[in-house]
């Protein structure tokens, strides 16, 4: 049965895509002017990234571009004269993207021109015309499988004549498009490259040769707890003879900007300014918008659930026992759990389901490899410093006892100058996992954050995003829930130079 919120967020999506092939065209001959796309789903500004998230997302954007039309000629007697044809244009931008199967998504975006302004000094051709309805697309986006840092996807797109404002707001023909999309992450930091191109008939208005586009776009963000600051660099141009590089076809513009999260709802605002004069390229532009995810949020509410303070920090010393069965914590690998139920004591702090279980832990003690009761044992001599920071419900942010409780950890690991510190992010098992996974990521990266500000470096700090598997115990208690709401820190000091040190945790 699919949740009411997915099927709401659905339900828009095709209404979307709905209104983008019933809406008529005005059936004139038209351009479109505006060279900015928003992205779907999880891009940046205008740069696609291959899908990864569960779910939903809608965005709304509204530019306001400045010049982005200006004609240059030659008068007998005044010399050199610009004319702004259109000197101001309103956009509204509408995109939608939804989750079919992991790596595949659904897109389709529809734009509309409210408002703009400009002369067209006795030339009608080149008139700035009306506002109206733009053109729409529809879209399908692949993610290929991550290979470390890289994650390679594509997309393809059809374009809909479905402008019913003057020949700037729009084009009057059919279009595809195609974009090869590539995303690298370097801890919070995201790069992404989009390169496409898109078809069109060549024909000629005024002194532009128009026809097939060849784009490219570069986008940076980096995360900073609930915010995201954002760059990107767009271009595009002609890909005929006569418009191959040629200034009037040729679109070149930076942007930057900031988004920030207040839970599945995203706010954004951005700057940009046009490298060149092409046609489309304002000498400056302004963005805001408002994006939504739907289909993984977890309720909005705790209903009868106190909203009692988070349990307090503590970070375990070495010689802390837990679970109180005589293991420390340690060399303990169920630090929770007493050791065995069954009589058959070995030295590992983990319960055994019968007497042959034991004998095989008895054996990989001395490998330092897999026990089939409860996964991965590292070397004898790995020795571990536990500690967990809290959150409140749906945040990520650091109160001031998790400030408190970092800054300790950041004073061990001062004095421990080897070994790699691994930070869980978890969240409680209430929502869906498309949103507990990305929450329990940012919870991690918002602790990894503030050692790195406090001294850590970035390599030798690993991170895990866990979601809702592993909570702090059975049920949904507020206790329960609250110490699952948690980012485990665990510091492995290096081992003696006898004994190989094991492996850092892949993330």
């Amino acid at each position: 049965m699919i949740a009411p919120g997915r099927r709401a967020a659905h339900a828009a999506l095709l209404a979307l895509v709905a209104s983008v092939a019933l809406v008529p065209s005005s059936g004139r001959a038209q351009v479109r002017l505006e060279r900015y796309q928003p992205a779907p789903g999880e891009g940046v500004l205008s740069t696609e990234a291959p899908p990864r998230a569960a779910g939903t997302r809608a965005a709304l954007q509204l530019t306001h571009a400045a010049r982005p039309l200006r004609v240059h000629r030659r008068d007998d007697a005044l010399g050199p004269v610009e004319t702004e044809v259109v000197s101001r244009q309103l956009g509204a931008h509408l995109t939608a993207s939804a989750r079919l199967r992991p790596g595949l998504a659904l897109a389709a975006s529809a734009t509309a021109t409210p408002w703009l302004d400009g002369s067209h000094d006795g030339n009608l051709e080149l008139a700035p015309g009306r506002a109206g309805f733009g053109d729409s697309r529809l879209g399908l986006r692949v993610a290929g499988r991550r290979r470390g840092p890289l994650t390679l996807g594509g997309s393809v797109w059809l374009r809909l004549p479905t402008s019913t404002g003057g020949p700037w707001t729009g084009d009057d023909h059919l279009g595809a498009a195609a974009r090869a999309l590539a995303e690298l992450r370097f801890g919070s930091t995201r790069v992404l490259l989009d390169l496409g191109a898109r078809t069109a008939p060549r024909r000629r208005v005024a002194n532009l040769a128009l026809g097939p586009q060849l784009e490219a776009r570069v986008a940076l963000e980096h995360t900073l707890g609930t915010l995201q600051l954002l760059g990107e660099l767009q271009a595009s141009t002609g890909l005929g003879p006569e418009s191959f590089l040629d200034l009037p076809e040729t679109h070149v513009e930076a942007r930057a900007g900031a988004r920030i999260s207040v839970g599945p709802v995203e706010l954004l605002a951005a700057l940009g300014v046009g490298l060149v004069r092409g046609y489309g390229t304002p000498a400056h532009r302004g963005l805001v918008g408002v994006s939504a995810r739907f289909g993984g949020a977890p309720p909005r509410s705790d209903g009868a659930l106190p909203a009692g303070p988070a349990p307090a920090p503590s970070l375990a010393p070495e010689d802390a026992d837990t679970d109180g069965d005589g293991v420390p914590d340690a060399r303990d690998l169920c630090v929770d759990t007493p050791e065995d139920v069954d009589g058959n004591l070995d030295r590992d702090g983990c319960p055994e389901p019968d007497a042959t279980a034991a004998l095989v832990d008895a054996a990989i003690a001395l490998a330092g490899r897999t026990s089939p009761g409860h996964g991965v044992a590292g070397p004898l001599c790995t020795r571990e410093l536990r500690g967990a920071v809290f959150f409140a419900t749906d945040r990520h942010t650091l109160d001031a006892p998790g400030e408190a409780s970092v800054r300790a950890l950041a004073s061990w690991l001062a004095s421990t100058p080897g070994g790699v510190l691994e930070v869980l992010g978890h969240a409680d098992v209430r929502g869906a996992p498309s949103h507990n996974d990305p929450l329990s990521w940012r919870r991690a990266r918002a602790v990894a954050d503030a050692l790195h500000r406090l001294g850590a470096r970035p390599g030798r700090v690993r991170l895990r995003a866990l979601g809702a598997r592993a909570p702090a115990g059975p049920g949904t208690d507020a206790a329960t829930l609250a110490a699952s709401r948690r980012v485990e820190i665990r510091l492995r000091p290096p081992c003696p130079s006898s004994t190989p040190e094991p492996p850092a945790p892949r993330w």
